[in-house]
């Protein structure tokens, strides 16, 4: 296991004011799902001979490498164990410090992973000193929108192996199967997006307003690429809430897949589990600022729970 530090400390979407523990109990968790599709994707393609990692198949000359995959925008490692289970070897890369430390506690010192297996990076994701060519897979999962997207995707294809893969994900706002409480429930959100309109987080809300779709890949450097589009009911207004909207960067020939009802993104949850997420966003959004519509929430639901459905996007691309 290495350590390193690339980057100075910065102002990032993810402060250092995060709280994980409530991250971990009131986000939703990758399902298998998720996890197969990317890994049936890199599975399809071919590239040179490389040592697998169990339980992989073997490598040939018409298999893809499982050598090395690297965790890009990893916050706390939760992608990162899951790809440690595949993969030899795994870099965990965050721009916070303090992020890239936990992930090193949790993935070494709890999770028992042996410490040979990772390189643990302080760096930016559109900076990284990766070696050109050196990596099968690369992730960016619900992270994506706080980096300049060309500079990273464009990071991301130098360091990755000719056929190998880069999958993007993010998970965007819940929607709520009441309609009285989802009206009041979209209003929270309302208001707490006007609590920071900082250049950073204008770029944010214009990368996902768009579905990731303010997102491209240069026709000379990626091929076969595939966005997947979940829970989204065929349109893409379920992931704006503000008016920063990123042009689209889908060129002719990219693959879309709509999947809709996909359990692993829907499931049974009460107020206090609304209000719990809701408190993993920074900045903040004080209860007592929008305690009407909680209370209106509270009566809509009647002491119950309700359907609560997250919409999805996933692109996977490939390295020419």
């Amino acid at each position: 296991m290495t350590t390193e530090n690339n980057t100075k400390e910065q102002a990032i979407g993810f402060s250092e004011n995060v709280d994980w523990q409530k991250y971990i109990l009131f986000r939703p968790l990758y399902a298998p799902s998720f996890y197969s599709r990317i890994f049936q994707y890199h599975s399809s393609k071919a590239s040179p001979p490389s040592p697998a990692a169990a339980p992989a198949p073997a490598a040939t000359a018409s298999s893809p490498s499982w050598d090395t995959a690297h965790d890009a925008g990893a916050g706390c490692g939760i992608v990162s164990g899951v790809l440690a289970s595949k993969f030899n070897h795994v870099v965990v890369s965050d721009a916070t410090a303090s992020f890239v430390e936990l992930a090193q506690e949790l993935l070494v010192g709890k999770a028992g992973f042996p410490a040979s297996k990772f390189v643990f990076k302080h760096a930016r994701a559109e900076e990284t000193d990766m070696a050109p060519g050196s990596v099968d897979l690369v992730t960016a999962c619900e992270c994506i929108h706080w980096m300049d997207t060309e500079a990273a995707v464009g990071a991301f294809g130098k360091q990755l192996k000719s056929g190998g893969t880069l999958a993007i994900a993010i998970y965007y706002i819940p929607s709520l199967g009441n309609p009285e409480a989802e009206k009041h429930w979209q209003s929270i959100w309302n208001k707490w997006v006007t609590l920071d309109t900082s250049p950073l987080y204008l770029r944010a809300y214009s990368t996902v307003n768009s579905g990731l779709e303010s997102i491209g890949f240069p026709e000379d450097a990626w091929t076969d690429v595939k966005r997947v589009y979940t829970n989204t009911h065929g349109s893409l207004d379920v992931f704006r809430f503000s008016d920063e909207v990123g042009a689209s960067q889908v060129r002719d020939g990219e693959g879309r897949e709509f999947v809709e009802g996909d359990p692993a993104w829907t499931m049974q949850r009460d107020i206090a589990w609304l209000k719990g997420y809701t408190g993993t966003f920074v900045p903040q959004l004080p209860e007592e600022d929008v305690s009407e519509h909680w209370d209106a929430i509270d009566a809509a639901l009647q002491g119950g729970t309700v359907t609560v459905e997250f919409p999805v996007v996933t692109i996977l691309a490939t390295k020419k």
